[in-house]
């Protein structure tokens, strides 16, 4: 693990991508606590009535997501492109609609409900039908027609909105999800999930994960546990499980290179218009793992087993793309080890 300054590592991408003749890539990519499919669905504590169904992505282990970097956005330069979604339908003959929701909040209370908290506000959206009726899940993705403003470096969550649902369980919508005892996050893990139900703000019971994410276009990064980029990859148990860095959306054929800071800052410096902020301390970076990027525009570095008597410890990584005439750098993701 070397110990590195960010002006040098400008000097050694100028020197490493010479002869490299990639072009960026614009790959959607999505960013939640669930990754991959899940088999159970539901409504949290909504129960008949209304209410919303919200992932946090909380300032704590997230900062630069979707941060394109453009100089007119100044602070502001993070957005989204859209939002992706597993829902359930419990009687499909009959049309039901859903809405998604950006809300501002605090990692600590969560999502702020009501007019106070709204960022964004999107739909009604339809979910599909089939005459026969039946509970049938769907996939739904919603591609916005221009990306959206969130916050870089503070709460932000987002998620369904769902209408009230008197016929319930006989007909409605739910919301597929993950049980947090199945992810392999340690026992003290943040809960990041969360629902508002009639105006008050809650996590639902028992903990689970909302299998829900936003969209974005810039290169990211996610830390996974034996290859989920999910909520594991946050709070990851110790034991004899592969811990990892996922970048996607990076320059095919680029170097990739993976960083660790024992913090974050304050606020982020941006080195370059273009791309994202650094957020990791500059004064404590250490450069971990360096691959080449595939022709998808993903690399993976593997960074090996979670030791078993690991200290409560919190650690932040964010990696750079050594592209053909700039530096690209992805959003910083914070990983908290625990016994």
């Amino acid at each position: 693990m070397t110990k590195h300054s960010f002006g040098g590592l400008a000097r050694f991408c100028a020197v490493l991508t010479t002869a490299l003749l990639a072009v960026p890539c614009s790959a959607q990519i999505s960013v939640g606590l669930v990754d991959g499919p899940s088999t159970s669905a539901s409504r949290g504590d909504l129960g008949k009535g209304a209410g919303t169904l919200l992932t946090g992505l909380h300032a704590s282990h997230w900062r630069s997501i979707g941060d394109g970097g453009k100089a007119s956005d100044g602070a502001k330069s993070c957005k989204v492109k859209g939002f992706r979604a597993v829902l359930r339908d419990q009687d499909s003959s009959t049309q039901e609609t859903y809405r998604w929701v950006v809300r501002s909040g605090t990692d600590a209370n969560g999502p702020t409900a009501g007019a106070a908290g709204l960022l964004h506000d999107f739909g009604p959206f339809s979910m599909p039908t089939v005459a026969a009726g039946g509970a049938h899940s769907w996939a739904l993705t919603v591609t916005l027609a221009s990306k959206v403003k969130i916050p870089c470096e503070a709460h932000m969550s987002f998620g369904v909105e769902l209408g009230a649902a008197p016929q319930w369980p006989a007909d409605g919508v739910s919301q597929h999800m993950t049980l947090g005892s199945t992810t392999n996050e340690h026992a003290n893990a943040d809960d990041m999930t969360w629902q508002i139900v009639n105006g008050t703000t809650s996590h639902p019971t028992p903990r689970l994960g909302w299998s829900q994410s936003v969209i974005v276009v810039n290169p990211t990064l996610q830390m996974s546990l034996d290859g989920k980029k999910s909520m594991a990859g946050l709070f990851p148990q110790s034991g004899h499980r592969v811990f990892a860095g996922n970048l996607s959306g990076g320059e095919p054929a680029a170097k990739a290179l993976l960083f660790l800071s024992v913090d974050a800052l304050p606020t982020g410096i941006r080195i370059e218009p273009g791309t994202a902020k650094l957020q990791l301390d500059p004064s404590a970076l250490f450069l971990l793992s360096m691959v080449s990027i595939d022709r998808n525009g993903d690399a993976y570095f593997p960074l090996g087993h979670v030791p078993s008597l690991c200290p409560v410890w919190t650690l932040w990584f964010q990696a750079v793309i050594c592209g053909k005439h700039k530096e690209y750098l992805t959003n910083a993701q914070a990983t908290t080890f625990d016994q």
